[in-house]
């Protein structure tokens, strides 16, 4: 986690998970995101996710709106202040270059936090207009960074340990291992696939919670943190490129992003394997998940994992195996999907909608 400067800001009246919200000022340590001044109001028909630190200045005040399980688990989790937590961090998007699915987002990419809880990208503002990534992707007066020095980032590639996890409430939410089955020794290939388990993790984890809301982020084969350290260079440069950037958003793209809705990524936490759930009014002695390797077919070279048990919660599990990577004696890691993001709010003093 980062800190940084006190921000106020004025933010519009758009449709948004808190639509009282009209001023706000946050100090000390913040969820990585600066917002610009001067927004606008978006037409009425437009709905936007909120900015992050607007969800993390009024994050207490949900009991009464009607928020989807995606919602219920970036509000709670913002509370840790680890980042923009994504319900969805493998993108389906078939449109997108492999090479782009194959390593997730990436320090640069310009995109939008969908409805669904997961990440809209755009185009990236590291790489030249002719990069894969970028072709009929980005604004005709396009220019990328200049001046940045990519050296300049912390790399913690052991920021989250094998088998751990991240709750709404430390306090309130608990784990246990699930013992192993008395059968599981009569398959040998299941014990095969298994090897490849962390043992933190083994035949599963177990979550209960004293807390009728919450969520929880699992992790079975850790993951890491990278971080962009130069925020100053990224603010100011999404501050001279903002209007284009919606102009080009909700022109030739056609998202109709309202102003506050883009973000430019400065960090991000990343992992090979994956599960996430949430839960709102629920009894907390109801509440019993567990999470567990899949049964394999033969065909699977890597573990995958699912939540076997899911009482009065919602959730979803997944892995990348496009790029694998396993810790076991060593210290190296490839991961692939993006569980957390850090970002800077991009506003626009103009109206994005004058297209």
């Amino acid at each position: 986690m980062t800190t940084g400067p006190p921000i106020s800001s004025a933010v519009s009246s758009a449709p948004q998970f808190f639509p009282s919200a009209s001023g706000f000022e946050i100090k000390g340590p913040i969820f990585n995101s600066h917002i610009y001044p001067l927004p606008i109001e978006a037409p009425p028909h437009t709905y936007t996710l909120p900015l992050p630190s607007k969800l993390t200045s009024v994050a207490h005040n949900y009991n009464s709106l009607p928020l989807v399980e995606s919602e219920i688990y970036a509000q709670m989790l913002l509370l840790r202040k680890k980042g923009y937590p994504l319900w969805k961090p493998k993108s389906d998007n078939s449109r997108l270059p492999e090479s782009y699915k194959r390593e997730g987002i990436h320090i640069g990419d310009v995109g939008i936090l969908t409805e669904s809880g997961g990440f809209d990208y755009l185009f990236n503002i590291c790489q030249g207009p002719d990069h894969e990534w970028n072709l009929g992707r980005v604004p005709a007066d396009f220019r990328p960074i200049l001046d940045l020095d990519f050296d300049d980032t912390e790399v913690y590639t052991q920021e989250y340990e094998l088998g751990s996890h991240v709750a709404s409430d430390p306090n309130r939410i608990h784990q246990r291992r699930i013992p192993p089955s008395p059968t599981s020794n009569l398959n040998p290939f299941e014990n095969q696939l298994h090897s490849a388990i962390p043992k933190e993790v083994g035949a599963g984890l177990s979550y209960s919670s004293t807390a009728s809301k919450g969520a929880l982020l699992v992790l079975p084969e850790g993951g890491k943190r990278v971080d962009h350290l130069h925020r100053a260079r990224f603010e100011k440069y999404a501050a001279e490129c903002a209007p284009s950037w919606y102009i080009h958003a909700n022109g030739a793209l056609g998202r109709t992003a309202c102003n506050g809705s883009l973000y430019l990524i400065t960090g991000f936490d990343k992992a090979r394997a994956w599960g996430v759930a949430s839960f709102s009014d629920a009894i907390p002695e109801n509440i019993q998940l567990e999470y567990v390797p899949k049964s394999t077919d033969g065909e699977d070279r890597y573990p995958k994992y699912w939540f076997r048990t899911c009482d009065s919660a919602s959730s979803s599990s997944g892995a990348d195996d496009r790029q694998t990577w396993f810790r076991e004696k060593s210290t190296k890691s490839r991961s692939t999907l993006v569980v957390v993001i850090t970002t800077v709010a991009v506003s626009s003093s103009s109206d994005p909608f004058a297209i």
